[in-house]
């Protein structure tokens, strides 16, 4: 089972690994970097994590380390969230990218993607106890989710308002 604010961050790029890692421990998460999907597949099956955060530029492959947590019973369930640059969003790899629990394209905030990571957390919790019927309260998922991220950040009601003008 996952510790709860467990994750791995697997990005090649030294410094944004670390920039990312140090925000989040800031956060209160707890943080593993590796710089490879291999070091990274390893690090999940030595302690699972709740999610991992990966480029899809990863060396080994960021798409093909979703593969093997997916096919792997013990790490089946860990979110995965997908960092990528613009160049990326091709829609010849949107499809690629579809085993992912979320994709962040960069530049992102830390605390976007902290946000990200609770939201995930928080269907994860919702989705794993279920009711009886075996039916999620999906309304309920979207209160917690909602609670999440505007203690994330104070200026989500005002982006949702903006957003919501777009509809």
């Amino acid at each position: 089972m996952p510790a709860n604010n467990a994750l791995i961050v697997a990005d090649a790029d030294s410094d944004r690994r670390h920039e990312l890692a140090d925000a989040l421990e800031g956060m209160g998460f707890d943080v593993r970097v590796v710089s490879d999907a291999s070091a990274a597949l390893d690090a999940c099956e030595s302690a699972v994590p709740s999610a991992v955060v990966c480029d899809v530029r990863l060396p080994g492959g960021g798409v093909d380390l979703i593969q093997a947590l997916r096919s792997r019973i013990a790490t089946a369930g860990v979110r995965v969230v997908l960092t990528l640059d613009p160049a990326d969003q091709t829609p010849a790899n949107r499809a690629r990218f579809a085993a992912a629990d979320a994709a962040l394209v960069r530049p992102f905030q830390p605390r976007t993607l902290a946000a990200c990571l609770r939201t995930l957390e928080a269907e994860a919790e919702l989705f794993s106890g279920g009711d009886d019927d075996g039916q999620a309260d999906v309304a309920g998922f979207f209160e917690i989710a909602d609670a999440k991220a505007r203690r994330e950040n104070p200026l989500l009601p005002q982006l949702v308002d903006a957003m919501t003008g777009l509809w």
